[in-house]
């Protein structure tokens, strides 16, 4: 997801022509990733515990689990994938996943975390 195709002509709102339809725009030469965003499946505590091992301002993103009793139990701000729109968007398959910025690109990393006992 380096770069977007405009779909139709954007213009401010004076009229001014600010990217024209079929113009390929890669957001990040204007507006960079100012976050790391970790996706996990909040239900998962082995995923719980790898993302809150990241200290702010990366933004955990929750696949799965309870928001708000995530957010009370480790008093820290979580985010909600609503839909998998952000999954869908990304074209992630599994969690935890790491988005971070490299350049003009973006960074999709799958994390394999080792498992102390076996999970069947």
């Amino acid at each position: 997801m380096a770069a977007i195709i405009v779909q139709r002509d954007i213009c401010d709102h004076q009229g001014t022509l600010i990217a024209a339809a079929g113009r390929r725009v890669n957001p990040l030469e204007h507006l960079p990733l100012t976050a790391d965003l970790i996706f996990i499946d909040g239900r998962d505590e082995d995923q719980m515990a790898y993302a809150l091992s990241y200290p702010p301002p990366a933004k955990i993103i929750l696949t799965a689990g309870n928001p708000s009793h995530l957010m009370q139990t480790h008093q820290r701000q979580l985010f909600y994938d609503q839909k998998g729109v952000l999954t869908t968007r990304f074209g992630l398959t599994a969690v935890p996943t790491v988005i971070t910025q490299q350049g003009k690109s973006l960074l999709i990393s799958e994390i394999l975390l080792s498992r102390s006992k076996d999970h069947e």
